[in-house]
């Protein structure tokens, strides 16, 4: 006979108290089962994340992986691939399948376009049934001038960074809680269980006889201080119910929040006591483990009575409590943070800002609370911004004490990088899960586990973007202020203690990849990247061209660089230019900076190919302003093309393998058209366009307009009529990227280059 334990596991408001056993019989195994039909075996291969590619990539290759014919080996193997748009991705080749499970399949984006295909492998074996994946290859615009602009602001640093981590974690998994995830924050929940009765009336005179040291766990303390957890914070669930009104640790009234009237509430007489209780768990921790508690909220979620342990505490009580503590510690001689609310973030009665306000009005909380937390953050930047204000008016720390963890909900984990991302801009500290570790086994792969980060040794998705931000932001880095260019891509940007600076970006985009640049105070180059999506578990991997880095959909990319060695100055890339003969111009280079938080002075040269054609650019700069000018000055009657070399060097040195220069370069085409006024010449504006484009002619001749790709395809073609002075093309359909303008008056062939957004 087996038995199965039927315990309801869905969480339910009130908890869920039923349970109960299934007795089923007549269960057989092995030999004693008759008439079972043979299992036959599925192929297998690993799933691919979709594929972001710079558009004009041309030939790419990945690695297929856990190929089998589902009996564990590779032998009558065979694989075949398919793309759903031949003329963007052309049928993919398959290479040989090594005996490891191991394939490389190599693909072509065919042209310029941003587009993308869907690739379609199948497993085959004779006597498995056939096994497909299919993932998206898109493509996004190389161009620097089209991507989005993640502007750091290094000379305006914010918070702090006091650690990331969660609620107390099995001792299973505590080294790679902190090794491989990279946390340092620990939260701890205590109960009445520590003093069941009043040691003494005395507040100030602990028995030690009369409290239960069992209560603080101090084993699992010490090994988790021995992993390195650094921080420990508490957060009492319920006092003891002898100071209590309803003399008890659990329930009470729940059809009344009113602070007057509910009796499910420390009694002020005891006050005192209370805070005894509080201050002799941190002395005896500190006597047991050498470990010295980080931070004490007196009351978990305080506007909320519940079945297990709880009590009610109102903004004016909780901070005369945190005062209290507070100089208690402090003439004790600890440096515990005191923490108040530990409220839930959408809370309307008794709202977290209440708190914050009430810390600051009350003459002892305001000198010794230090932190304001809360539970169950959402997105919702309008309150974030209001607790922050809250906090900063009222000197106080931010933190967020009890965060959902989302197991392999991908949505979810979206939504809780979102929530981070926009709490950490708004002026977080720090941040713990709840809920960390749910059940024995499980992985990223099992959909049914909609919460948790860890499955004992098993990791969920929301593990590894976690590990994000864990891993990489470490205790004591400084957040600088980050804006983004777009209002799908969330960043944020902190420099650690060791100078390396850490840029997060989250793409909340279903359906679009984007291309983005790094701007202001960080280098532009130089970063290590790792990513998490559906099927990458914060990865290493490669998503530059250049000063151009790509986000796939839905996608968790953090930017690592280490900033105590020069980087390259930087500026944004010039557009060709098209000059008719005899005339020249000015060309404004943009975007000019350091690549360092730290200023550098800059210098700017310039060089032309042939000198014949156009002399050498004359530059007019002063570091360390972000533009500068260069004139381009055709030589009389010179027609023909060059290349302008800008050099762009600062002092910032090359030690330690450090850069100081970087070369731009463009093209200067000048044309057979002179500036007389009875030829060809033509202006285009606005550019970058992006509904209507106006193209300015000044000829009497016939002719022909196209609008081309990079490559050169004709996508739009307009016949100039004699006489006619200007053309208006729709281009709100095109796909945002750089295309050519191309006027043909006769023998005469003039391009321009434009910009499409």
């Amino acid at each position: 006979m087996i038995l199965f334990n039927n315990h309801k596991n869905a969480f339910a408001w009130p908890n869920t108290l039923i349970d109960g056993v299934v007795y089923i019989t007549d269960i057989r195994i092995g030999d004693s089962c008759q008439n079972v039909p043979p299992v036959t075996p599925v192929c297998t291969i690993n799933n691919m994340p979709d594929q972001i590619l710079f558009a004009g990539t041309g030939t790419y290759s990945i690695t297929l992986s856990g190929i089998s014919n589902g009996n564990g080996s590779t032998s009558g193997v065979t694989i075949t691939a398919l793309s759903s748009k031949t003329p963007f991705i052309p049928t993919p080749e398959v290479g040989t399948l090594n005996t490891d499970g191991k394939a490389k399949l190599t693909f072509s984006v065919a042209n310029q376009n941003i587009d993308s295909s869907t690739l379609i492998i199948r497993v085959n074996c004779t006597g498995s049934i056939q096994k497909e994946i299919r993932f998206k290859v898109k493509t996004v615009s190389p161009s620097y001038t089209a991507a989005n602009v993640i502007t750091v602001d290094a000379a305006t640093p914010e918070q702090t960074i006091q650690g990331f981590g969660a609620m107390q974690v099995p001792e299973e998994v505590l080294e790679q809680y902190v090794k491989d995830q990279g946390c340092t924050l620990m939260r701890l929940t205590f109960d009445e269980d520590f003093e069941i009765n009043n040691d003494n009336h005395d507040p100030y005179v602990l028995d030690r006889s009369k409290v239960n040291k069992q209560a603080l766990n101090l084993d699992y303390i010490r090994k988790a201080s021995q992993a390195g957890v650094t921080d420990f914070f508490i957060t009492l669930w319920s006092p003891p119910g002898w100071m209590k009104q309803n003399c008890s640790a659990v329930g009470g009234d729940y059809s009344s929040y009113n602070w007057e009237t509910n009796k499910n509430k420390v009694d002020t007489m005891y006050y005192d006591e209370y805070v005894e209780y509080m201050v002799s768990i941190v002395r005896i921790i500190k006597e047991e483990t050498g470990v010295e508690i980080a931070g004490f909220c007196p009351q978990n979620e305080p506007g909320f009575v519940e079945p297990y342990g709880s009590a009610v505490l109102d903004p004016v009580h909780m901070a005369q409590v945190c005062g209290m503590l507070g100089k208690r510690l402090s003439e004790e001689g600890f440096k515990t943070k005191v923490i108040n609310s530990e409220q839930v973030f959408t809370q309307g009665n008794w709202p977290v800002t209440q708190y914050a306000n009430a810390v600051k009005n009350d003459p002892l909380a305001k000198i010794y609370n230090k932190v304001i937390a809360m539970h169950y953050p959402t997105d919702n930047e309008f309150m974030w911004a209001a607790q922050w204000t809250a906090c900063k008016n009222a000197g106080q720390e931010f933190w967020a004490t009890e965060c959902t963890s989302e197991g392999n909900d991908y949505g979810g984990v979206i939504y809780q990088c979102k929530a981070m991302i926009t709490g950490l801009n708004n002026g977080v500290s720090a941040w713990a899960v709840w809920g960390y570790n749910q059940g024995a086994s499980g992985d990223e792969f099992d959909v049914t586990k909609k919460s948790g980060m860890t499955f004992m040794k098993g990791k969920s998705i929301h593990y590894h973007a976690y590990k994000n931000f864990a891993k990489f932001i470490r205790k004591g880095a400084v957040q600088l202020k980050t804006t983004s260019g777009n209002a799908a891509i969330k960043a944020a940007t902190f420099k650690n203690t060791d100078s390396t600076l850490v840029i997060v970006l989250l793409n909340t985009d279903s359906k679009m990849p984007m291309a983005v640049r790094i701007a202001g105070g960080a280098p532009a180059t130089g970063y290590e990247a790792y990513r998490t999506t559906y099927y990458e578990r914060c990865e290493k991997v490669y998503p530059f061209n250049g000063k151009v880095i790509a986000l796939p959909p839905l996608s968790l990319t953090t930017l690592v660089v280490k900033t105590n060695i020069n980087h390259a100055p930087s500026a944004d890339q010039p557009s060709d230019v098209v000059l008719a003969k005899n005339t020249g111009t000015v060309v404004s280079l943009t975007g000019i900076g350091c690549g360092d938080p730290v200023p550098q002075n800059i210098t700017i040269t310039a060089t032309s190919s042939d000198t014949n054609i156009v002399g050498h650019p004359a530059v007019t700069y002063t570091s360390p302003s972000t533009k500068a000018t260069l004139l381009l000055k055709p030589k009389d009657n010179a027609t023909g093309q060059v290349t302008v070399t800008i050099i762009l060097k600062d002092d910032g040195g090359r030690d330690n393998g450090g850069i100081d220069a970087d070369t731009i370069t463009f093209k200067v085409t000048v044309g057979s058209l002179s500036s007389n006024k009875d030829e060809q010449r033509i202006t285009v504006y606005p550019n970058p366009a992006s509904d209507v484009l106006t193209i300015g002619l000044s000829g009497t001749d016939k002719g022909e307009l196209l609008l081309c790709n990079m490559a050169g395809q004709p996508l739009m073609k307009e016949e100039i009529y004699k006489g006619q002075t200007s053309i208006k093309l729709n281009v709100n359909h095109l796909p945002a990227g750089m295309y050519l303008i191309r006027i043909k008056y006769g023998a005469q062939d003039t391009t321009e280059k434009i910009r499409i957004e």
